[in-house]
């Protein structure tokens, strides 16, 4: 089939007009007219039904069947075509948060410079809460975020969320705390020493936690935006911050000794690391290197946990 014939099918089945359908793809009555003639044709059945001097049209029962069909079918031409573009321009838009860039990223790009030294790559700035208006958008190519994975359809294509690693949150807090040694109960630590950071707080599971471990009548006095600048708060002994285990190690390491980390008794649930990929695009000779640097940085971290779903092909 034609994909000019096809929209234009889509496009009478929407408006139910002929003419309305002329106006909006910016044709001719005529020319839509001979559209359809045409894939009438080539099908070998009516698609609509109209009436001499009427704009008006419905479709037959052979036009309802088509219907999903020709959604489907102009689906994958666009993935098709996606696809060939991939292989030719050699240009991967990747997004990500800040912790997202500051932790993930900088190491992928590097690992994959080295696989593919001419792709060229674009970074993309996506904040944790606008990553769904970003798909809409098409704004990226792939994407990494935090939190629950989930499926959204963009310009009728399915962007799939692979899980690919999850980690604990640790209570961060000076060296000199005095804490005691053994896994920490929430009773030994002080509310109101406490450094919140607030991006925690978009998953609803880590929330659902907070409320039953530590009641918001005795919430932290202390919140902080910037999940990467709350270390910078910790100067008070025994003030305290749950961060996430890889930022938690990357701000102990440079602290010069300054900080430390304890485990809680019951934690957290842990925090996922995603993917967002659109599933037609899993093939592309990029993105199969792409994942491969991606299972390269799961594995050097031994604070990350794979995910079961983060399998790749042999």
């Amino acid at each position: 089939m034609n994909p000019h014939h096809v929209r234009i099918f889509i496009s009478i089945a929407r408006t139910k007009s002929l003419s309305s359908t002329a106006r909006a793809l910016h044709f001719t009555q005529p020319a839509v007219t001979a559209a359809l003639n045409q894939l009438e044709k080539e099908l070998g059945v009516q698609l609509v039904v109209r009436g001499r001097g009427v704009h008006q049209v419905r479709l037959t029962s052979a036009g309802e069947a088509l219907l999903p069909i020709a959604h489907r079918w102009l689906e994958v031409e666009k993935q098709v075509e996606y696809y060939k573009q991939m292989q030719k321009s050699k240009v991967l838009r990747l997004g990500a948060n800040s912790a997202g860039h500051e932790y993930v990223v900088g190491y992928v790009v590097q690992k994959l410079r080295q696989r593919l030294p001419d792709l060229k790559i674009r970074l993309v700035d996506v904040p944790g809460l606008e990553i769904g208006t970003a798909v809409d958008n098409n704004t990226f190519d792939i994407a990494f975020f935090y939190g629950k994975r989930f499926t959204r359809t963009r310009n009728g294509t399915l962007i799939n969320a692979i899980e690919l690693s999850k980690e604990e949150y640790y209570v961060v807090c000076p060296t000199d705390s005095n804490l005691p040694d053994r896994p920490l109960l929430p009773s030994d630590l002080d509310p109101r020493l406490e450094i919140y950071c607030c991006a925690n707080s978009i998953y609803s599971n880590y929330s659902q936690w907070r409320e039953k471990a530590l009641p918001v009548d005795k919430g932290a006095a202390i919140a902080v935006e910037n999940i990467s600048a709350i270390p910078a708060y910790l100067t008070v002994p025994g003030s305290w911050a749950l961060l996430p285990a890889s930022i938690a190690r990357a701000k102990i390491a440079s602290s010069e000794g300054r900080l430390t980390y304890r485990r809680l008794e019951t934690p957290p649930p842990t925090r996922s690391l995603c993917l967002m990929i659109s599933k037609a695009y899993l093939e592309t000779t990029v993105i199969q290197e792409f994942l491969e640097c991606c299972s390269e940085y799961v594995d050097e971290r031994e604070h990350l946990i794979r995910s079961s779903d983060f399998q790749l092909s042999k």
